[in-house]
């Protein structure tokens, strides 16, 4: 399938949900409530968010690439800007980029390659641990919901788990994988013999990126609920729990910048606890605000910021 083909189908899918969503609740009713919201809090919010999901991911990733000596402004643009070509580009091509990128700064092919794949499993393993630890209070009286929910985020936890802990510490991860698929074989010609996943060598560098994970999503979650107690009086753990689900259905990349699966998400989740539905619109609306101020930055430093010349060198290689 051609990525042309993929991002019709992705694009078709974004409206699709977005229609749905506007069919349910009055829009434009949450863009007043939306616009009510104090400027302050949107700064303080936003703040929060950029830390949480730009500069702690960029801590996790001078830690696995061994990069001590390295400017963290570095890896944040290259976060800011990747999250800009993700809204616009094909998976594949984002990865090459990356992959690139990480290349040229000077990182070698396995952690470059550990970067990536530990960077997708920590969040996934994160919340599916919010989701086994909040979904048994708060929503046991839903019970097939519930059951659902509870094996879907087990699956997940103890995949991510095996990945991040088992993969990073000690093991190469890497050679049971090839042995598991043939497909592999040629990543096994192209990187030699075998290949570890991470080359986190020792348990307080472990410890290190299980804490900074768990911290970035309580921080971002800690935003999330600022923004959300200004439309409706919320409680502190349905935000997490509804954040958590949310962030397990955004794994699957089915829509363009998750537009359309995360407002649904949020408003199934906290509708369960009978939260106004114009209200939580309201809210994702100024979540979708800080995703489309990060991609205007990001096209920025993609485009324009010549001093991040590893950029600049990956997309003429890449595109």
């Amino acid at each position: 399938m051609s990525k042309y083909v993929k991002f019709g189908i992705k694009s078709l899918l974004t409206i699709v949900f977005v229609w749905l969503l506007v069919s349910k609740i009055d829009i434009y009713q949450s863009m007043k409530i939306a616009l009510d919201l104090p400027v302050y809090k949107v700064i303080f919010a936003f703040i929060l968010y950029y830390v949480a999901s730009i500069s702690i991911n960029s801590l996790i990733v001078l830690e696995i690439a061994h990069a001590k000596l390295r400017n963290i402004i570095q890896f944040d643009k290259v976060n800011i800007a990747m999250r800009a070509c993700s809204l616009i580009m094909p998976l594949l091509i984002v990865s090459a980029l990356r992959w690139k990128i990480y290349r040229n700064m000077g990182i070698g092919k396995r952690n470059s390659l550990s970067i990536m794949l530990v960077n997708r499993f920590h969040q996934i393993l994160t919340s599916s641990l919010f989701v086994l630890i909040v979904a048994p209070v708060l929503l046991s009286s839903y019970m097939w919901k519930y059951t659902v929910l509870m094996l879907v985020a087990g699956c997940l936890f103890l995949m991510s788990f095996v990945v991040v802990l088992y993969g990073i510490n000690y093991k190469s991860l890497g050679d049971r994988l090839l042995a598991l698929s043939s497909k592999v074989k040629i990543i096994k010609n192209r990187f030699g013999g075998g290949f570890s996943l991470c080359r986190i060598s020792n348990t307080r560098r472990l410890i290190f990126l299980l804490i900074a994970s768990v911290l970035g999503s309580l921080i971002i979650i800690t935003s999330q609920y600022i923004v959300a107690s200004s439309f409706f009086d919320v409680e502190f753990f349905h935000m997490v729990l509804a954040r958590s689900i949310v962030q397990i259905l955004l794994v699957l990349p089915i829509t363009i910048g998750g537009l359309g699966v995360r407002e649904i998400g949020f408003a199934s989740v906290l509708s369960l606890f009978g939260y106004d539905g114009e209200s939580v619109i309201a809210f994702t609306l100024v979540l979708l605000s800080f995703q489309v101020f990060l991609f205007v930055l990001g096209l920025v430093v993609y485009f324009f910021d010549r001093d991040t010349f590893h950029i600049q060198r990956a997309r003429q290689e890449v595109i």
